[in-house]
């Protein structure tokens, strides 16, 4: 999982967070297959609910790499696997197919 958040910390900073044209021209075969059908093509959608204070703003890797650190310090190492909490059937008592 770990080489799964450098890949994410790497591309957010490299893509997500510089330029506008970065954000349509991200390319998503460098990721697991798993994770490149959950994709989904909203870069306009995005742009468009970008607080305007944000405009222009360029956030350099440092501020990015602190703000990786803020965002990994609120997740719970328990939240990592759920599959702990995956039931066995469901309520029509069909069975859950489990990792």
């Amino acid at each position: 999982m770990s080489g799964h958040r450098n890949v994410c910390r790497s591309e957010l900073r490299r893509r997500v967070l510089s330029r506008r044209q970065e954000l349509f021209a991200y390319d998503p075969s460098q990721l697991e297959y798993a994770l490149q059908v959950t994709l989904v093509n909203n870069a306009t959608a995005i742009l468009a609910q970008r607080d305007t204070l944000l405009q222009g703003v360029v956030l350099t890797s440092t501020l990015v790499d602190k703000l990786m650190q803020y965002m990994s310090a609120l997740t719970d190492d328990r939240a990592r696997s759920l599959s702990r909490v995956v039931p066995v059937r469901v309520p029509s008592g069909l069975p859950v197919d489990r990792p």
